[in-house]
This record gives C-alpha cells, structure tokens and sequence, in this order.
C-alpha cells in the first residue's frame, strides 16, 4: 500500500492505480469540553476510520446507510494535545481522483444516516 499524510497546504499529487493507501493527518481540537462527534466520509470512498489508534468501524458511502462515523468523546484529545487521524482508504480516494481540494477529513455534530444508493 502507499502512505500519504493529509497537510493543509497544496501539494501535487499524481494520479495512481486504485491500490489500498493509508492517509494520516493530526488535528488539535479547541478550548473547552470534549463533545461527541463525527467523521463525514461522504467524499471517500471505501475503506476504515480510525482516530488516536481507536477503530472508528468501516465507512463505504456509495452503499450506505452512515455517511458519517461516530467518535465517542472519550476517544478524543483535549486542547491543546494532537489528535491523530488515519484513513485506510481502499479504492481510488479523493486525493487521486484530481479533485485535491476534496482530500479533507470534515468533522461534523450530526449524523447522517441516509438510505443506501446502488453502488456502480
């Protein structure tokens, strides 16, 4: 498989075969209480979440139902430590796919659970 690190600023990234790759960012969260949260993997594709080391589970968005994943707060850092972010990503991520701007992790305070689509 390939390693790849989310970063902020831009960066070239070449398109590639569709081979399992791993892709590891840090976040630090703001001031305050520790919330529940969740990772929206709308824009990946397939693969498993994990977050400072704790299986998030598996995300496949074009089959469905959860869009997002759910992280406990406990799993979670408190300002202002690091927390740690890996996606194995199995099929042709965002990155590659030659939409860069779409190679983000979002976090979001809803779930979205919608009803399967037929997978192409």
């Amino acid at each position: 498989f390939s390693e790849h690190k989310f970063e902020s600023k831009k960066t070239e990234v070449k398109k590639s075969a569709r081979i399992p790759s791993l892709y590891k960012g840090t976040f630090t969260l703001p001031k305050g209480e520790l919330r529940d949260t969740f990772l929206d993997v709308n824009k990946w594709r397939k693969g498993i979440a994990l977050v400072n080391g704790r299986n998030l589970g598996r995300y496949w968005p074009a089959v469905g139902p959860q869009e997002t994943l759910y992280i406990p707060a406990t799993f979670l850092k408190s300002f202002p430590n690091e927390n740690n972010l890996v996606l194995f990503e199995l099929e042709e991520s965002p990155c590659v796919s030659g939409h860069k701007e779409s190679c983000v992790a979002n976090f979001v305070d809803k779930p979205s659970i919608n009803a399967t689509v037929p997978y192409k």
